[in-house]
């Protein structure tokens, strides 16, 4: 673990997420840099659109289809400065603004209320609120030590947290199957493994105690065995 320094009394007055001042020196002001015109069936969890002059994070976009009225794709988005959620309905074929904002990478050290992250350059300990992240609060308990994860800024205010897609973790623990091939449709038998975090998650019946695998982050469900 990093050496935290000592802050002084005016600094500990800043907003917990504020930068050292001499990284703010030498960060230029955090601008919005308006982006890529995306069809919606490209549209991913966890990005950012510009749409009816807001700024919103993707939460999910599933795909729909409706017999004669064509197919559309129905958004969850969570506005960034407010926090507030909503769905849109997007005709196929639409496009959206992809926005990529200003981001500051920082390293996981561990969370209580709130996610607790180091600055790799100043070494100094800032805290972000867990409802920033882009994957949701599920995603918390897989968020290993030392794990990158890139905060974004408008107009110098958090507004969204990205971790890494996937992450390796080792099975302690696993019991029997307990969901058949004709419950999930795909010819696979599952059952629950607990990892060297004490999470547990939904397995193919393959994968034994000690084994590494890799997990999806953003949907926090297995992905595959890790490479040898």
């Amino acid at each position: 673990m990093f050496a935290r320094p000592l802050l002084a009394a005016a600094a500990a007055a800043r907003p917990a997420w504020a930068p050292a001042r001499a990284a703010a020196a030498a960060t230029p002001r955090l601008l919005l840099r308006r982006g890529l015109l995306t069809e919606i069936n490209q549209a991913r969890k966890g990005q950012v659109i510009s749409l009816k002059g807001k700024l919103w994070a993707i939460l999910s976009n599933s795909h729909h289809r409706q017999g004669r009225g064509g197919a559309h794709y129905k958004l969850e988005l969570k506005e960034l400065l407010s926090g507030s959620k909503g769905f849109e309905r997007l005709n196929s074929g639409t496009t959206v603004d992809v926005v990529t904002l200003e981001q500051r990478d920082f390293q996981f050290m561990y969370a209580d209320d709130v996610l607790h992250v180091l600055h790799p350059e100043t070494l100094e300990e800032h805290e972000f609120p867990t409802s920033l992240l882009a994957a949701g609060e599920k995603v918390v308990p897989l968020l290993q030590d030392s794990m990158n994860i890139k905060v974004e800024f408008h107009e110098n205010k958090p507004v969204l947290i990205k971790v890494p897609e996937r992450g390796t973790f080792t099975v302690t623990d696993a019991s029997m199957a307990a969901q058949s091939a004709s419950d999930n449709g795909k010819g696979t038998v599952y059952k629950q493994a607990t990892l060297d975090n004490g999470v547990s998650l939904s397995v193919p019946d393959f994968v034994n105690i000690g084994d590494q695998i890799v997990v999806d982050l953003l949907e926090q469900t297995y992905h595959s065995r890790a490479k040898e």
